[in-house]
């Protein structure tokens, strides 16, 4: 192949890769808060033996956070969701993981082309001990923290976050 011609193919083919790890790496999705009269609805409730000083982590929440204290010893959250179909709801799972230390909970989002536009909302209510460290990022909606003693730290919120001294127990 003359040099011209081979340079030419690789550029072309450096071209198509590069828009194909582009397309895989900048998947982009909207999400609404429009559900409709009747959505699909799930709530999920969970509660730990947890410690007074323990560590909560949130992040990638698309709707409204809320973190409030509760016992020296107990760790808890309800999530609920609606959605405007059940094509809609199943676009995004809830996951979370736990220790006697430690209480990660964040939302994976299928790809693909049915998941690109989701109609659908949610709320994450996290009960902590008081003196707990929270930190809470990529949040689509508001975030309110009531009552934490322990360090607190808010990034990537999507509307004003409101924190109070005053402690909320459940």
């Amino acid at each position: 192949m003359p040099m011209p011609a081979r340079i030419l193919s690789t550029l072309i083919l450096t071209a198509c890769a590069g828009t194909a790890v582009a397309g895989k790496d900048d998947y982009s999705w909207t999400r609404t808060g429009e559900v409709g009269r009747e959505p699909v609805k799930g709530t999920t409730n969970e509660e730990y033996d947890f410690s007074a000083t323990g560590r909560i982590e949130v992040e990638d929440i698309g709707g409204n956070v809320e973190i409030r204290t509760g016992k020296d010893s107990l760790v808890a959250f309800t999530y609920e969701r609606r959605a405007a179909t059940r094509q809609d709801y199943d676009c995004e799972t809830l996951r979370h993981e736990h220790s006697r230390d430690e209480l990660r909970i964040w939302t994976e989002h299928k790809r693909g082309r049915d998941c690109k536009v989701v109609r659908a909302d949610d709320k994450l209510i996290v009960t902590v001990p008081p003196r707990a460290s929270v930190k809470v990022s990529q949040v689509g909606d508001s975030v309110k923290v009531t009552g934490v003693e322990g360090l607190v730290r808010l990034s990537s919120i999507g509307d004003s976050p409101t924190m109070s001294k005053k402690k909320n127990h459940p």
